[in-house]
């Protein structure tokens, strides 16, 4: 099994373009306890996957996914910078009581 992000990780924007899961195979296949569940949106489920691979070994993702890549890489700069700061801050006033 590869990584997934939980439901709500995943933008809007992104998750109106993941494919909609019908709702036969909804119900036959419990989709709504697979980790590639995505939630609802427009009140239709939708998928991770860009097709189900319950009864597979392979996943193939949703090649829309690849979109919240620079959105995470963004992400990840801002929260390496505030660490930065906070890192300069506490070595100032760990260096004023040394």
């Amino acid at each position: 099994m590869k990584p997934y992000l939980k439901a709500e990780e995943i933008t809007r924007e992104i998750k109106e373009k993941l494919p909609v899961i019908d709702e036969e195979t909804f119900r036959e296949h419990y989709c709504s306890e697979c980790l590639y569940y995505a939630g609802r949106i427009d009140k239709k489920p939708r998928c991770m996957q860009r097709q189900c691979s319950w009864d597979q070994e392979e996943e193939h993702f949703a090649p829309v996914l690849r979109r919240m890549i620079p959105i995470l890489d963004e992400e990840c700069m801002q929260a390496e910078e505030r660490y930065i700061d906070a890192k300069r801050r506490r070595d100032a006033v760990q260096e004023m009581f040394a």
